[in-house]
């Protein structure tokens, strides 16, 4: 991977949220915005365990490695995955 390339990006542009392998977790906010998803949608993904997160006093984490096996899953069985029940 090019660090060069990335050290020109915003890290508060959206479309390189998933791309910065140094960061570890991100906010609610950072990841609606990087995977283009709702609160409602987000959310529900955290509390049937398909997004791990953590929580630190107030604040709630999303860990980007679980988003990146989450869209791994969805790849290998189909993106109806995503909200579907």
């Amino acid at each position: 991977m090019n660090t060069h390339v990335l050290s020109q990006q915003s890290p508060h542009d959206p479309s390189t949220q998933l791309v910065q392998s140094q960061q570890i977790t991100m906010s609610v906010d950072e990841c609606m915005a990087a995977m283009s998803l709702g609160k409602n949608i987000l959310y529900k993904l955290m509390r049937t365990n398909a997004i791990r997160s953590v929580k630190i006093g107030k604040k709630r984490l999303i860990i980007v490695a679980s988003i990146h096996e989450y869209i791994a899953d969805l790849e290998s069985y189909g993106i109806d995955q995503l909200g579907g029940e």
